[in-house]
């Protein structure tokens, strides 16, 4: 069954609801919280696994590959989203490929529970590829259910990106202790387990969901076939040539790795909006859409290369100068990261209705992202803070990052619900899950970003690194928003 992104449906018929939206949308949420669960699992006790000494249980990295790796990680995951949204557009289609990706994300977590170190590469790498091909394709599954002009989308999404958070919840307040208090192992384990919780329920509810593609292949030998082929060849070995490079000028080994994945996830996006651009399968209004898309992707890029501080500088922030202890009660350093999510669920049904009420005054998605950065951006100069009225070495209060962790949370729901809606919204037809799978290369792009930035944490102070990280925030969302009326206009053609 092929039914591409917005399928318009029978107005006069009366579906069963889900908080007001079709009753399907119930699948992709509950499945993405236990996918969600299992990868917030993993990077609330990534950096801290990388970091603990090998006689304690850890893999004892020093601090700059530590933190580099763990951000690396993410990157990755959101680096192969093309692959899983090629197949899906090719091949397999949407609900297979999430499938076939929750099934590999699964067997990743397995073999990292195993206790030994020297599977490690093997595991990170499963769960890696199996992300990619679940990530972008869950979220077209969410796009095929409302029509272009369903003023329900954004709401939609902000539902989906609530369960999204659930699972983000839950995950280091259960990995995280397992990890501190059991070993990091068990926490790998539980990931596992709620990989596989998600991966029935999907099954039991896999011929209720509507699919998107795979698409009709052009006939062999065709200028379509050929045209798009032809770029897409290019500009995957100009990719590779840059990845390659970049390894062997970085002296190869895990610091050579790092820098090739991160110019990979600096290249790649440039590689697939050239392919969708110059495809004869995309026609003019579609075009002048991507090109709307462009300023909201490197938006993404900023805010997504700021959210990766809280698992990498802020994780350590958070370990070494926050107090663990709040009105009596002790709890390990990995439950800040439970802070985020926990806003966003309590945020995110406000803000969808919001965004509902307000109806024809609803800002456009460019003001969304643009202020979600800004403000983004802003929390970052309030760390110094913290440490200042601490004073010496002295740890800080918790409230201080709790704070910081609320702020961000409102701040994500202003960019990363509205940048998946725009995304289905503005997605060429022919490449329906491939946008999808763009999008998530501006959170690789991100957090190939950070993965370079939190290098500069080790040899910058701590106020001069947090308040360079505030004025990137800023300035990208201040740009944002003097381009939006441009972003309007190409976006409506």
């Amino acid at each position: 069954m092929t039914t591409r992104l917005g399928t318009t449906r029978d107005p006069l018929r009366r579906e069963p609801e889900f908080f007001g939206h079709p009753r399907q949308l119930m699948t992709p949420v509950s499945v993405e919280i236990w996918e969600r669960f299992s990868f917030y699992g993993m990077r609330a006790i990534l950096a801290l696994y990388l970091l603990t000494p090998v006689s304690h249980g850890g893999m004892g990295l020093p601090t700059a590959s530590a933190l580099s790796l763990t951000a690396i990680y993410s990157a990755s995951a959101y680096l192969t989203s093309v692959l899983g949204g090629w197949l899906a557009d090719r091949y397999l289609g949407a609900r297979k490929t999430v499938l076939t990706g929750g099934l590999i994300i699964m067997s990743g977590h397995i073999v990292l529970a195993v206790p030994t170190s020297s599977l490690f590469y093997v595991g990170l790498t499963a769960v890696v590829v199996g992300t990619g091909l679940l990530k972008p394709n869950i979220a077209s599954l969410v796009g095929a259910l409302y029509s272009p002009e369903d003023r329900r989308r954004d709401s939609g999404f902000s539902l989906f990106y609530m369960g999204i958070n659930i699972g983000g919840f839950v995950a280091p307040l259960v990995c995280g202790w397992l990890g501190q208090n059991v070993n990091y192992h068990a926490g790998f384990l539980a990931a596992a387990v709620g990989m596989g919780i998600g991966v029935v329920y999907f099954l039991v509810n896999f011929r209720a969901m509507p699919d998107v593609g795979p698409r009709p292949k052009a006939a062999p030998g065709s200028l379509d076939d050929a045209g798009t082929s032809r770029v897409a060849i290019y500009s995957g070995v100009a990719v590779a040539v840059v990845v390659v490079a970049t390894f062997v000028l970085s002296g190869g080994g895990l610091s050579g790795a790092i820098n090739a994945i991160s110019a990979g996830t600096f290249t790649a996006p440039v590689a697939v909006l050239l392919v969708m651009l110059r495809s004869p399968r995309v026609d003019c209004a579609e075009r002048s859409r991507l090109k709307a898309y462009v300023p909201l992707f490197l938006t993404s890029v900023a805010f997504w290369m700021m959210f990766e501080q809280g698992s990498t500088v802020l994780s350590e922030l958070a370990s070494d100068r926050v107090s663990t202890s709040l009105f009596g009660f002790a709890f390990p350093s990995s439950w800040f990261l439970s802070v985020n999510s926990l806003a966003i669920i309590v945020f995110a049904p406000v803000m969808a209705a919001l965004w509902i009420k307000m109806r024809n005054r609803n800002p456009d998605a460019a003001t969304k992202m643009g202020v979600g950065t800004l403000v983004g951006g802003l929390t970052f100069a309030v760390v110094p803070l913290a440490l200042a009225s601490a004073g010496g070495s002295a740890l800080i209060s918790p409230l201080w990052l709790i704070v910081i962790y609320l702020i961000q949370a409102v701040a994500e729901l202003a960019v990363s619900p509205v940048g998946i809606a725009e995304t289905t919204r503005l997605a060429p037809r022919a490449f329906a899950n491939q946008t999808m799978g763009f999008w998530y290369l501006s959170m690789a792009a991100g957090a190939g970003l950070g993965a370079q930035m939190v290098k500069l944490s080790t040899v910058m102070t701590t106020t001069s690194y947090y308040l360079m990280l505030s004025a990137i925030g800023v300035a990208v969302g201040a740009a944002v928003l003097v381009l939006r009326t441009r972003i309007r206009e190409l976006a409506s053609a």
